[in-house]
């Protein structure tokens, strides 16, 4: 199936659940049920395995317009592609940080991790960008977290748990 042809299919599936949610509001009102409540419900029932609450919480906070998509909702879905106008010499520059030029060779950082680790990463911009970019080399991902593990200055074990961390730098 063309690309174009699986966007269409893909935001026709959206327009029919967004109808169908308005179409069910009296169904949801009765049950002092929010159609955004049901959504995460309905969510949760499928999933594989946890998920966060910010997942769960992404969505627009009004009324969305008929016709129209909940982009911080189902934007999320959408995988993100990049295509470079021209590919970079291994000498080219590809970083500048705290003065420090890196070249494209240099940029990816290589790891002895364990292949898709989950990691969270910790330290200034340099250091969570290396290391960011030495997970996804490795098929992985990684959690950023506001104040790190340690919100308020204490360890945040339950965080890391929640999030299925494999690897913790912090």
């Amino acid at each position: 199936m063309p690309a174009d042809a699986e966007r269409d299919l893909v935001a026709g599936i959206i327009q029919l659940a967004n109808l169908l949610t308005r179409s069910l509001a009296p169904v949801f009102e009765k049950a002092r049920v929010t159609p955004q409540q049901w959504a995460i419900l309905a969510t949760l029932e499928h999933a594989g395995q946890p998920m966060s609450l910010a997942a769960l919480a992404r969505t627009h906070p009004g009324t969305v317009p008929a016709g129209a998509m909940d982009e911080a909702r189902e934007l999320a879905t959408y995988g993100d592609q990049f295509a470079a106008l021209a590919d970079p010499a291994p000498d080219d520059l590809a970083l500048i940080a705290d003065g420090t030029h890196t070249p494209y060779r240099s940029v990816v950082p290589q790891r002895d991790w364990p292949a898709s680790s989950r990691v969270s990463v910790s330290g200034d911009l340099a250091q969570v960008l290396e290391s960011t970019l030495a997970a996804w080399a490795l098929d992985g991902s990684v959690v950023l977290a506001r104040n790190g593990q340690r919100a308020g200055g204490e360890p945040q074990p339950a965080r890391l748990a929640s999030e299925n961390v494999t690897l913790d730098l912090a």
